[in-house]
């Protein structure tokens, strides 16, 4: 038995954390058994969004600031991140994506990352993932560098890759075994 939770919080009011899924392994009630509670708050306090002002339940609003903190990596309590307006530029572009862009460009520099934009087509793959990485090098000084450059990892932000394998034609095969993608895309 496992147990997958999920987490949704909506506008720092509501949360919802359990492992109910919307398909009919979950919902059909014969199959799996889920669970999951839903909390509002009642108490609020003043924080701003956007520069505005706006009421922020006392709990909801704590969990998502102590996870925002996870997730960039800040485990002291002072930090010189402010991350009290989570939806203002200043925040979102110059931390949030900030931190996830260098956060990807270590992991790409260290080991062959798949999915990434650096392949758009099936025909680049295999000379991608043939490509010298860090991780995969003998020589010593690789290694040095690889571990001082992992060092530099900050929480768990990474960017999605948008273009992979964009210049493809990921229409459905219904002609083979795999009904939906060919094999070679997971293998």
């Amino acid at each position: 038995m496992y147990f997958i939770s999920k987490l949704l919080l909506v506008d720092d009011k509501t949360a919802i954390i359990g492992s109910s899924n919307v398909n009919d392994r979950s919902m059909l009630g014969h199959r799996d058994s889920e669970v999951a509670v839903i909390i509002t708050d009642e108490e609020f306090e003043t924080i701003k969004m956007n520069g505005q002002d706006y009421g922020s339940g006392k709990f909801c609003g704590s969990l998502r600031r102590m996870l925002m903190r996870e997730h960039l990596g800040i485990f002291k309590s002072k930090s010189d991140i402010d991350i009290t307006d989570p939806i203002c530029d200043k925040f979102y572009k110059d931390i949030w994506i900030a931190t996830a862009a260098k956060n990807s460009s270590i992991y790409e520099k260290v080991f062959a990352v798949v999915p990434t934009d650096d392949v758009r087509a099936f025909s680049q793959l295999k000379d991608y993932l043939n490509k010298p990485k860090l991780a995969n090098s003998d020589k010593s000084e690789d290694k040095v560098e690889a571990k001082k450059c992992l060092n530099e990892i900050k929480g768990h932000l990474v960017l999605t890759p948008l273009f992979f394998l964009c210049d493809e034609d990921l229409t459905p095969a219904w002609g083979t075994q795999e009904k939906l993608m060919p094999q070679s895309l997971w293998t």
